[in-house]
């Protein structure tokens, strides 16, 4: 899990640098595969060769031209995820630098943990409590703190982003290289795809053999990824896609008939189940808005 510290010192210029490097990267391999494809792979086809060499050849030059056309694709990919993240990262912490530099305003101040404290606390001044009409002063103490809870939700909810886009780059670039030494079209092309294929797998598994009963890990996993990106229409239009609308509703279905079976027992399940629930609307009416990129 990334800390206060890790977002708020994250190197993003250094990521923009790679970023800019690989779209150089994708743009020249490019170019190469339209000059093999049209010209290297056009020349063989049409060469009157003879004999066995020339067999040898052209499968030769096929394959080597389909080697150019993965490679572009791979560099793309690679574009792609490490854009997501500059975006996810650098949102994050402008956010977190936003709020810090804000705090004064806020009546907050912010530790280097990234505690949210309250600049000036009313319960710990000794004036304040000795004052006559200090019991007055409760409703401003409770004001105080519901402050600072508020602002450290803010400040969790940032850095929670930012380590789960961290963590779908990893997953992401580890499907989409899988060899060192052979290049691939991308099995992801975003982290809204990585993350999605992630819940469907999560979705599976939770109405899966043992239903919600005996994958209670795997329910809080789906809740948590969903939760955080029910209002986002890139991850909202993958999860929908991957899971199919024969898919949807048997997960749907399972789901709330292993939540109304769970019992007093399962009351922390059927929460979650609920949660899940309240969910998968806004995110079914963002995936088929006709406002939504490449919606349903």
């Amino acid at each position: 899990m990334l800390t206060y510290a890790d977002v708020v010192n994250a190197p993003v210029d250094k990521l923009r640098t790679a970023v800019d490097d690989w779209s150089d990267m994708a743009l020249r391999l490019r170019k190469l595969a339209e000059e093999a494809h049209d010209g290297l792979r056009v020349h063989a086809e049409a060469a009157r060769w003879a004999g066995v060499n020339a067999g040898v050849t052209r499968d030769f030059i096929r394959k080597t031209v389909k080697e150019f056309a993965d490679a572009k694709q791979e560099a793309e990919g690679v574009h792609r995820l490490l854009l997501d993240a500059y975006t996810e990262f650098k949102k994050a912490k402008d956010g977190l630098r936003a709020i810090t530099d804000g705090a004064g305003r806020s009546g907050i101040a912010i530790d280097a943990r990234g505690r949210v404290l309250a600049r000036h606390t009313l319960a710990d001044d000794t004036a304040v409590r000795h004052d006559p009409e200090y019991a007055g002063l409760t409703e401003d103490v409770r004001a105080e703190r519901a402050n600072v809870a508020a602002w450290q939700r803010k400040v969790d909810a940032l850095i929670a982003a930012c380590d789960a886009a961290d963590e779908s780059l990893r997953l992401a670039l580890l499907a989409n290289v899988p060899h060192a030494h052979d290049f691939t079209a991308p099995r992801y092309a975003s982290l809204d795809d990585e993350e999605a294929a992630r819940a469907v797998d999560l979705a599976h598994r939770v109405t899966g053999e043992g239903g919600t009963a005996r994958n209670v890990e795997e329910l809080a996993r789906l809740r948590a990824l969903l939760d955080a990106h029910a209002h986002d229409p890139g991850f909202s239009t993958a999860f929908y896609r991957r899971l199919g609308a024969q898919g949807t509703l048997e997960f749907y279905t399972r789901l709330s008939l292993d939540a109304t079976a769970l019992g007093p027992a399962g009351l922390d399940r059927a929460a979650l189940v609920h949660h899940i629930q309240d969910d998968l609307g806004p995110m079914l009416g963002l995936a088929t808005d006709p406002h939504t990129p490449g919606h349903l």
